[in-house]
């Protein structure tokens, strides 16, 4: 049976010092697994270069270091590691490159869950995640709510995830799918 521990984060604020982000803590404690939430703000980013340049490659630069550091450290410590991955979110400027093909056609900024360009981008950036990180042990999937899906004004910093587009999938009208019907 597996027992999972996570810490969930805002993407893009500093993380708590607790205890339980040490895995040697963890596995003391029972658990076998860990699931490491903070890979939800790169959902859909195939690597730094995905973002442009300057401050926001950094900062996913950074992103990508500290979870490399977090799986070495957590199966060092004999736990399986597990990253989440939000679908369908893609780098704006992926999206920007090809507006028309991924998003929706009468809400053009939300992606369109009916796109399969989209949904292959957003494959092939979960794709990198596993190869560059190949001893995870899977990968917990979520889709509808994700954190590119808050309005700038209702984040916690105003660069919480800025790099990110994505659907709005509690909206259940979808224009651009009805051709795909």
């Amino acid at each position: 049976m597996l027992k999972l521990a996570t810490l969930i984060d805002n993407p893009g604020e500093p993380q708590v010092e607790t205890r339980y982000r040490d895995p040697k803590h963890l596995k003391d404690l029972g658990y076998n697994g860990r699931v490491m939430y903070a890979t939800t703000g790169l959902s859909g980013i195939d690597g730094p270069q995905s973002v442009g340049s300057g401050e926001m490659r950094r900062f996913v630069e950074q992103q990508f270091e500290r979870a490399g550091q977090t799986i070495d450290a957590s199966i060092a410590a004999g736990l399986q590691m597990y990253i989440t991955y939000d679908v369908l979110s893609l780098p704006r400027l992926a999206v920007e490159r090809d507006e028309a093909a991924l998003c929706c056609k009468n809400r053009p900024t939300s992606l369109c869950p009916a796109s399969d360009l989209a949904i292959e981008r957003s494959a092939e950036a979960l794709r990198a995640h596993l190869i560059r990180w190949p001893k995870l042990d899977g990968v917990a999937l979520r889709f509808g709510d994700n954190d590119a899906a808050v309005p700038r004004r209702q984040r916690h910093l105003p660069a919480a995830l800025p790099a990110l587009q994505s659907a709005r999938p509690r909206r259940p009208h979808r224009p651009r799918a009805q051709p795909f019907l």
